[in-house]
């Protein structure tokens, strides 16, 4: 039996990067959601649908949705779980990001693949769908810093039956070998620098979800607290994800974010 852990996260929070990283490891198997969406296998497809609806913490070896796999016998299936809420009890680690980077980030993405409003809002109604239903009409009409901000809390908060740990993003990319040291621990694997080094697996200009850059190696980033959002957007965020910020801590005073 291989136990299955989902990481808990929201979209732009450098999902792609840290199962990228723990792809590399020869006990864990990252179920799709890595590389970008028209290369991904059918059969991986299946088994991510699958796995959302799955009730158990661990799945048979054997299992005809792992047949297309060679998972390690004593190995983890590591699901992302970021844009619905499991319904079932699970084992979980986090990987947090502030949720003002989030936005700007989610802005970004919008901007550089040109997509117009209605696009944004259907994006942000079908992850309402999944995650809390009552935010749907606020997706399709209401302000969208607001409706990002509440699907933020909605999933950040949601309720967990056995939490591993929590890894922030921002300190992912300050230090990457101590924090992918935790996760592995969180796991409880050994350590491997086949995770620092996952981008070699990778053909040079690969695309990875989000668009990143598969084959390029972790950019290791200080953390500045300066989010460089207008004064109105960074209040609605501060205001009604302030329990998720107390929660990963994160603090959020005049227009900037520390780190407790």
């Amino acid at each position: 039996m291989l136990r299955v852990v989902f990481m808990t996260s929201f979209a732009r929070s450098g999902e792609t990067l840290m199962l990228r990283c723990l792809e590399a490891h020869s006990r864990i198997s990252v179920v799709n959601q890595i590389v970008s969406g028209d290369r991904e296998l059918p059969q991986d497809n299946a088994l991510f649908h699958a796995l959302r609806e799955y009730s158990d913490t661990v799945i048979r070896r054997g299992h005809p949705l792992l047949a297309h796999r060679n998972p390690h016998p004593f190995g983890i299936i590591l699901v992302k779980y970021g844009i619905w809420v499991h319904k079932y009890p699970h084992v979980n680690f986090v990987l947090a990001r502030n949720p003002f980077a989030i936005v700007k980030s989610l802005k970004q993405y919008a901007l550089s693949n040109q997509e117009n409003e209605g696009a944004r809002r259907k994006r942000l109604a079908r992850w309402a769908l999944q995650i809390d239903r009552s935010l749907v009409d606020l997706c399709r009409t209401g302000d969208e810093t607001e409706a990002t901000a509440r699907l933020y809390l909605a999933k950040m908060t949601a309720p967990e039956s056995q939490r591993l740990g929590v890894v922030r993003y921002e300190d992912f990319v300050a230090d990457p070998a101590v924090q992918l040291k935790r996760v592995l621990e969180m796991l409880g694997l050994g350590w491997t620098p086949d995770v620092l080094n996952s981008h070699e697996a990778y053909a040079k200009g690969a695309v990875g979800h989000g668009d990143i850059d598969l084959s390029a190696p972790i950019r290791q980033t200080k953390f500045t607290p300066n989010v460089d959002l207008p004064k109105r957007e960074f209040d609605v965020i501060a205001s009604i994800t302030k329990p998720a910020l107390d929660l990963y801590g994160y603090k959020a005073s005049n227009g900037t974010v520390s780190l407790l």
